[in-house]
């Protein structure tokens, strides 16, 4: 049954990115930016004029609209801020226990890195999304594993 073999390697995958989601996940969970409130998901770019960079996102600039008070977000094209892998970022504690402050991927120096936009409160949703699958993913695994005993 290959689509249950897919399934399942997938699963796997899962379980096993919640295990290291304080790795994965380019912010602390509580980390907040409040220049960047309900900020856009950001494009990942990989050629700047017509040049290989490799994987860069844009700098942003937000402006404000007077009339109706929304933020208006433009990405500053002379602004290039490579993505970082394996990199110095937010200090967490893995599983509570052991100190660290590697991820997996790290916005530019002095830059920002939105793969998904940011909430309200100007946290990064990747990373909450990535810690909330802790949560999700367990409690399925707790609900499946009380229905065999």
């Amino acid at each position: 049954h290959r689509l249950a073999l897919i399934s399942g390697i997938f699963l796997a995958a899962l379980y096993f990115g919640i295990l290291i989601c304080e790795f994965l996940a380019p912010y602390d969970l509580h980390t907040r930016n409040m220049d960047y409130i309900y900020s856009p998901p950001q494009r990942v770019h990989l050629f700047h004029d017509g040049q290989f960079v490799g994987p860069f996102v844009y700098g942003r600039q937000m402006t404000l609209d007077m009339d109706t008070l929304k933020r208006n977000y433009i990405e500053k094209q002379d602004d290039v801020q490579r993505i970082r892998f394996f990199c110095k970022g937010d200090s967490y504690r893995f599983w509570g226990l052991i100190e660290g402050d590697r991820h997996f991927v790290c916005p530019a120096e002095n830059g920002q890195l939105f793969l998904a936009g940011t909430d309200r409160l100007g946290r990064d949703v990747l990373s909450r999304i990535i810690y909330g699958a802790r949560i999700s993913l367990t409690i399925g695994l707790v609900g499946i594993s009380f229905s065999f005993l």
